[in-house]
């Protein structure tokens, strides 16, 4: 359905797609970083995995676990998409 869907748009460069992916990506590690300082900022005497204890705290709250929950619904088309745009055309 995703090639379908890919085929049936203007044709972009493969360039575009793989850009767009990057951008994601890098946006997304961008995000972990700003939660984990954040954590750390909060909690500055703790000790084990700063990253697992941040994911945890942020699970507690409901709106940045929404956020959270739907930033593989974003990430994973966009791999898709350059996957896919590599392969056809």
């Amino acid at each position: 359905m995703l090639v379908r869907l890919l085929r049936a748009r203007r044709s972009a460069p493969r360039l575009v797609h793989r850009l767009g992916f990057a951008v994601l990506t890098l946006h997304n590690t961008f995000g972990d970083t700003l939660v984990v300082k954040g954590w750390r900022r909060r909690n500055p005497d703790a000790t084990g995995n700063a990253y697992l204890q941040a994911v945890r705290y942020t699970a507690k709250r409901p709106l940045p676990l929404l956020h959270a929950a739907l930033a593989p619904v974003a990430w994973f088309p966009a791999l898709a998409a350059a996957l896919i745009s590599s392969s056809v055309g």
